[in-house]
């Protein structure tokens, strides 16, 4: 397999086709001047990373524009994902503020976005790294095959398709936010649902119920009544501490 140095006279889609066709896993570099690189990473040649020096939407922004999760949510999750140096949507996840299934639309809506930007580069530098290890990059959600990410002319011009395959399920390169957008009143539904799940109550729990779980897990988990909890012990105790006033806030608000 040869690729170009070079992107000019040739488009972006045609080398995401090559690297498809022949399954390769490794990363393509593409560079615009000194201070400018992006990476897309393919495992078996599907699309599973894009990472770009550039300004490009986070997790958190295409959640926001979603409507998948409450902004004070997002916020705490993600200072804590900072904190820890761990990955936003893993901590989402842990802390159930966002289902597994709306992190994986969120990624996938994210790889899409950063390949319509560099789709628009009319020239670059472009270099391709064999992986030598394997990529850990496809435990966050299911590689994009060209038929995600690619118009039905780019296949053709790429791929060589005379028609396309009717079982290909084709993804518009901006599709509308509307597609996967969660009505608010959902939002709040699954957080108050959650909260009760804190609390260890049933959905809809009396609220002399609430204020009595409430007042129970507050004296279990009080760091005044833990004095012999060792340090790891007593910051477990606090993050649950502090997950049940949240929860407890929800409810009573």
């Amino acid at each position: 397999m040869q690729l170009p140095g070079r992107l000019r006279g040739s488009s972006l889609t045609t080398i995401l086709g090559v690297l498809h066709a022949a399954r390769t896993t490794g990363v393509l570099e593409v560079s615009r001047g000194s201070h400018e690189m992006h990476r897309i990473a393919f495992v078996e040649g599907l699309v599973c990373a894009v990472e770009s020096s550039g300004p490009t939407p986070s997790l958190a922004d295409v959640l926001r524009r979603m409507n998948a999760c409450a902004e004070d949510s997002l916020r705490k999750s993600l200072h804590r994902a900072l904190s820890e140096k761990r990955r936003h949507g893993e901590v989402l996840i842990e802390e159930r503020r966002v289902s597994p299934t709306m992190v994986h639309v969120a990624l996938r809506r994210q790889l899409l976005e950063r390949i319509n930007v560099l789709k628009e580069f009319p020239d670059a530098n472009l270099r391709f790294r064999v992986a030598t290890k394997p990529l850990l990059t496809l435990s966050a959600l299911t590689g994009l095959s060209p038929e995600d990410y690619m118009t039905a002319d780019e296949l053709r011009d790429a791929l060589g398709y005379k028609e396309v395959p009717t079982d290909a399920t084709l993804t518009p390169m901006a599709p509308a936010i509307e597609e996967f957008f969660v009505p608010r009143a959902a939002v709040v539904d699954a957080q108050k649902s959650q909260a009760y799940a804190t609390l260890g109550l049933r959905p809809g729990a009396d609220p002399t119920d609430v204020k009595r779980a409430f007042r129970r897990l507050v004296r279990d988990l009080h760091p005044d009544t833990n004095l012999a909890a060792s340090t790891g012990e007593r910051q477990h105790l606090s993050e649950r501490f502090q997950r049940v006033t949240e929860a407890y806030k929800t409810l009573v608000a």
